[in-house]
C-alpha cells in the first residue's frame, strides 16, 4: 500500500524510522511543500518551517533533515480533511460536473439522502463503504 502524508509526517515526528520508506517512494508520494506546512501549525517549529520554504532540497533529503533534526514529539495534526467530506465533494463535482468552489457551496446545500443518490448514481460496481 503507498504512504500516506499521515505516514510520513508520523515518521518525521514520532517514528524516527529512515528505512521505512524507499527511495522511490519518497520521490512519487513525499510532498515537501505539505510537510512544511502541516510543521508550521505548530508554534515551535515555525521558524523551521520558514528556513524550509527558502530552501530547495529534494525530498528525501528534505524528510531526512526534518526526521533527525526535530525532537521526536507527537504532534497533532489540524490540516488533514475529513475523508467523508472529501468523497462527498468528488461525487458531487463529478455528478453536477462543477468546480471544487461551487462543489462546497453544493455540499452545504444538499442534504444527506441526497447526497446518498448522488453517490449511488456514480456506483460503478465494488463495494460499497
Amino acid at each position: 500500500m503507498a504512504p500516506t502524508l499521515k505516514d510520513f509526517f508520523y515518521e518525521i515526528t514520532y517514528g524516527k524510522d529512515d528505512t521505512r520508506f524507499t527511495d522511490g517512494e519518497l520521490e512519487r508520494y513525499y510532498s515537501p511543500y505539505i510537510i512544511t506546512k502541516m510543521l508550521s501549525t505548530d508554534y515551535d517549529f515555525i521558524m523551521l518551517a520558514d528556513l524550509l520554504n527558502n530552501m530547495s532540497i529534494d525530498n528525501k533529503t528534505h524528510f531526512l533533515f526534518l526526521m533527525h533534526i526535530l525532537p521526536k514529539k507527537e504532534l497533532r495534526l489540524p490540516y488533514f480533511p475529513r475523508k467523508t467530506k472529501c468523497d462527498n465533494l468528488n461525487a458531487i463535482m463529478e455528478y453536477y460536473n462543477i468546480s471544487d468552489t461551487k462543489a462546497l457551496e453544493y455540499l452545504d446545500i444538499l442534504t444527506p439522502e441526497q447526497i446518498k443518490v448522488v453517490r449511488k448514481c456514480l456506483n460503478n460496481g465494488g463495494r460499497e463503504k
